[in-house]
C-alpha cells in the first residue's frame, strides 16, 4: 500500500507552488500578490492529499516529524541565530534570540515574525497527521465530511490564531481531503490521459478564471476554497503537460528546504544588488523582471544548498534513513 510510483507532474506542480511563494515574498505589486496568495499555499495541501496513503498512526507521526519538523527546527534555529545577531539591525521586526526560539516552539505566524515563512511547516505537519488520524479512526466518508465541516468553520467563523497554525489547519483539512478524494476517484489519472494541447488550453482558461476572481475580490469565505481549487487545477494541468521537465521536478522535490531558507537568501541577494547598482531595494522589488530574476536565482541557490546538505547531512533536509523505514 505504501509503495507508489512518484508522479513527476506533481513535483512540477510543487515547483510552480514554491516559485509563486518566493515571488509573492519578493514582488510588491499588490494585485499580483493578491492572486498568488489565492492558491500558492493551498496548492501544497491539495498535493499532500493527492499523495496521501493511510498509515499506522505512530509510524505516520514519526515519519512526518522526521521529514518536516527536523528541517523546521534545524533551519529555524540557524535562521533565528542569524537574525538575532546580524539581520535584526536591518529589519523592522525586533525580536531577541530567546523570543525567536520561543516562536519556533509556538509555531504560529505572529511568533515567527523574524522569519514568518516557517509557519507553514508545523501547520502542514499538524494537518497531515490529523487527517491520517481521522482517516484511520473513522470511515473515509466520515473523515471527508468532518474535514469539509472544519473548512466551512474556518471560512465562516472568526477563529483566533492558535499554536502551530491549528486555526489554519481547520481550513486546510478540507483541501487535503479534496486532494485525497481526487486520487480515490482516479480523477488525476483521467486528466493525465488528455492531449497536451487540451491540458495547456484548460490550464490557460482556469488560470484566467483564477485571475478574474482575484481581480473581482471574490477570494474570501467559500470563495477562498473555490479560488484555491481553481488555481491549483490550472497549474496541475500545466504540470501534466510539462511532465517530462526534469529540472522543475527536481526542484519540486526540495520544497521543504527551499521554504525554510529562501527568506534570508532573497533578502541578501536584493541587498547586494541594491548596493552594487545603486537602485533601492523597494524599486528592485517593485520591478516584475527584477523580481522574477531574484526568484530564479533564489531557487537555484536554495537547490544548491539542498544538494550539498543531502550529500553530507541528509537527515538535515528530511531524508528519512532507510533503516528506520517501516514496511
Amino acid at each position: 500500500m505504501e509503495s507508489q510510483k512518484r508522479l513527476q507532474w506533481l513535483d512540477i506542480l510543487k515547483f510552480f507552488g514554491i516559485s509563486a511563494v518566493i515571488l509573492g515574498h519578493i514582488y510588491t505589486f499588490q494585485p499580483v500578490l493578491d492572486w498568488l496568495y489565492t492558491f500558492h499555499v493551498p496548492l501544497f495541501f491539495i498535493t499532500g492529499g493527492i499523495v496521501f496513503r493511510p498509515k499506522k498512526i505512530t509510524d505516520d507521526i514519526r515519519a512526518r516529524a522526521f521529514k518536516i519538523l527536523v528541517p523546521y527546527l534545524l533551519f529555524g534555529v540557524v535562521i533565528a541565530t542569524y537574525y538575532a545577531f546580524l539581520e535584526r539591525q536591518f529589519r523592522e521586526v525586533d525580536m531577541s534570540l530567546t523570543d525567536c526560539l520561543l516562536g519556533l516552539l509556538i509555531g504560529d505566524m505572529e511568533h515567527l515574525a523574524f522569519h514568518p515563512h516557517l509557519w507553514f511547516l508545523p501547520c502542514y505537519f499538524l494537518t497531515s497527521v490529523v487527517y491520517n488520524l481521522l482517516y484511520r479512526l473513522a470511515k473515509p466518508l466520515a473523515c471527508r465530511l468532518v474535514c469539509a465541516a472544519t473548512a466551512l468553520a474556518y471560512v465562516l467563523l472568526p477563529i483566533p490564531s492558535l499554536p502551530w497554525g491549528a486555526d489554519r489547519m481547520l481550513g486546510f483539512l478540507g483541501l487535503f481531503a479534496l486532494g485525497e478524494l481526487t486520487t480515490e476517484k482516479c480523477f488525476a489519472k483521467k486528466l493525465e490521459k488528455l492531449p497536451a494541447a487540451v491540458k495547456i488550453t484548460s490550464a490557460a482558461v482556469l488560470t484566467a478564471v483564477s485571475i478574474t476572481l482575484s481581480c473581482l475580490r471574490l477570494i474570501t469565505g467559500i470563495m477562498w476554497i473555490v479560488c484555491a481549487v481553481v488555481g491549483t487545477a490550472g497549474f496541475a494541468l500545466l504540470s501534466m503537460a510539462l511532465e517530462k521537465a526534469r529540472l522543475p521536478a527536481a526542484a519540486g522535490r526540495m520544497t521543504i528546504v527551499i521554504l525554510c531558507i529562501h527568506g534570508p537568501v532573497y533578502r541578501i541577494l536584493i541587498k547586494l544588488v541594491s548596493l552594487v547598482s545603486g537602485v533601492s531595494s523597494d524599486d528592485l522589488r517593485g520591478n516584475i523582471l527584477a523580481a522574477l530574476a531574484f526568484t530564479a536565482v533564489t531557487l537555484a541557490i536554495c537547490c544548491g544548498i539542498y544538494i550539498i546538505l543531502s550529500k553530507i547531512l541528509p537527515w538535515s533536509v528530511g531524508i528519512y534513513p532507510k533503516k528506520l523505514q517501516t514496511s
